[in-house]
């Protein structure tokens, strides 16, 4: 009977010494689970913040290229404003000097200097224009600021008073929708020369047979501001005049003046402020422009 009582108690005792080693053992691997698992965490935070650096590098990448292409077709524009507007002026300029110095006729004299002096115009014309241009392209450290858009597009109004209400001709009306948002970050006073622009092509290509209008609104796009500006005036044929819509000294309707200088600052002024524009217009229908902001 002592045997079986003291076999029964080494038994219990080896059962104890076996679940304790089991359980022993059952913590040590839930430890070095739970080791594991906090291992893993740290790594796959690693892994994301990793991720969200490439991300943020492959962001600063995408947009360097951009403004690299940006700055290359910019300066393509650049040469051929040089290349072609300057090529005309400085030839026939070439031509008249070449035959004044052959010539000793005073009346060849008095023909040929008014041309000369109006070619001289016109490259000191075209110099200020390029000028323009430069300064745009070299002004890196513009000035942001939160702006008002309706504030800031009263005052351009103001500068267009007496037009807006010629009584020879039907009221000019402007209609602000500012509700989606009414500040903006940037250039105000890029930002005024472009607003300056669309108002006064907005007058200036307007139709006479209704009441001539232009709209101003604002909404978002993909978390981005966008201001749209339309009006109801000539419009322009997109698929004979799109590609030289914003190059310098291209015009649309001969029967109104001008030189062709707005569309190009406005658009140079616009990339200068990191903001795209698109078009949409029909003839004797109306025009839209579509500005995206990437700054908020």
């Amino acid at each position: 009977m002592q045997t079986i009582r003291r076999n029964l108690i080494l038994f219990n005792v080896l059962t104890l010494i076996v679940i304790a080693l089991i359980a022993l053992g059952y913590a040590r691997t839930q430890k070095e689970k739970k080791n594991f698992i906090n291992e893993l965490k740290k790594k796959n935070k690693a892994l994301l913040e990793s991720q969200a650096k490439l991300k943020s590098t492959n962001r600063l990448v995408k947009q360097s290229n951009e403004r690299l292409q940006l700055r290359n077709r910019q300066l393509e524009d650049f040469n051929y404003v040089v290349a072609h507007n300057l090529k005309a002026p400085v030839s026939s300029m070439s031509i008249i000097v070449d035959m004044l110095s052959k010539s000793g006729d005073q009346e060849t004299f008095k023909e040929l200097f008014p041309k000369l002096e109006t070619i001289s115009s016109s490259i000191s014309t075209l110099t200020e224009d390029v000028q323009t241009y430069i300064s745009i392209l070299s002004n890196k450290d513009l000035d942001f600021e939160n702006v008002n858009l309706l504030l800031l597009l009263k005052e351009v109004e103001n500068d267009f008073a007496e037009t807006l209400l010629d009584n020879k001709r039907k009221d000019f009306e402007t209609i602000y929708k500012l509700d989606a948002w009414h500040t903006l970050k940037c250039s105000k006073f890029y930002m005024k020369s472009i607003l300056h622009n669309f108002l006064s092509n907005a007058i200036k290509y307007r139709r006479m047979d209704v009441s001539p209008h232009v709209i101003f609104e604002t909404c978002w796009e993909n978390e981005r501001k966008v201001l749209y500006i339309r009006d109801n005036g000539l419009g322009m044929d997109l698929n004979r005049h799109g590609d030289n819509l914003f190059k310098l000294y291209k015009r649309f309707h001969r029967n109104v003046s001008g030189k062709g200088m707005g569309l190009f600052i406005a658009k140079s002024q616009l990339e200068a402020m990191d903001a795209t524009i698109e078009v949409q217009s029909t003839e004797n229908i109306g025009t839209t422009f579509k500005i995206k902001f990437k700054r908020s």
